[in-house]
């Protein structure tokens, strides 16, 4: 579980840059259309290790 959640961790802190990327109003919108997809797959990964840990935490708590 703890490699779940440092998968997660490093996950969200990829999500958090590209936040601020995307945010940022000094970026042209053409640059970051570029860069878009690979936004979404960030978005993908994060739901599917968040549902692995979530998985994981509640096998814990039944043994």
């Amino acid at each position: 579980m703890e490699e779940t959640r440092r998968e997660y961790n490093r996950l969200k802190q990829r999500y958090d840059k590209a936040t601020k990327y995307f945010e940022d109003e000094s970026i042209p919108n053409e640059e970051k259309e570029e860069f878009l997809q690979n936004f979404i797959e960030i978005l993908e990964k994060i739901r599917v290790v968040y549902l692995r840990l979530k998985h994981q935490e509640g096998q814990q708590s039944i043994i």
